[in-house]
């Protein structure tokens, strides 16, 4: 069993629940914001924003959906990847991740993968991978970041 090398993988999470912020219906809620003037195919009328008091808080996450919707805003995964080679055959051993991460910053985004690099570490030890060849594979590792 040969460790070939560790990276930091990041990727576009399109299965996040945003509830949070709102939903789209064609029924208005409590705090709701009118997303067109006319019915078009396929696209609902209101969005009905949550965890919010006023009218104002709802425009704001309705903005937040939009940029979403647009690109300009996203939601991330990561995850710490390792390639074994076991019997000739590569076998890739994971992390388990963090996934719904919000637009991190560059110290958030240092600490997560900290964080699954330590969690994938634990996994290689217990496969009998030493602290020095974990070390190794590490120096080499790769990260990953979509734009």
């Amino acid at each position: 069993m040969k460790l070939n090398n560790i990276e930091c993988r990041w990727s576009f999470d399109t299965d996040t629940d945003l509830s949070h912020y709102g939903t789209y219906s064609d029924t208005p809620g409590e705090f709701y914001v009118k997303t067109s003037e006319e019915r078009k195919p396929g696209r609902y009328q209101y969005f009905n924003a949550t965890n919010v008091s006023n009218r104002q808080e709802a425009h704001e996450n309705y903005k937040i959906m939009r940029r979403l919707d647009t690109g300009e805003w996203a939601v991330y995964s990561c995850y710490a990847q390792a390639k074994v080679i076991i019997a000739g055959t590569v076998q890739t051993i994971q992390s388990g991740g963090l996934c719904g991460i919000e637009e991190p910053d560059e110290a958030y985004r240092a600490e997560i993968e900290a964080e699954e690099l330590r969690s994938l570490a634990n996994i290689l030890r217990e496969m009998g991978f030493t602290q020095s060849t974990i070390d190794e594979a590490f120096d080499e590792r790769i990260i990953e970041v979509p734009t």
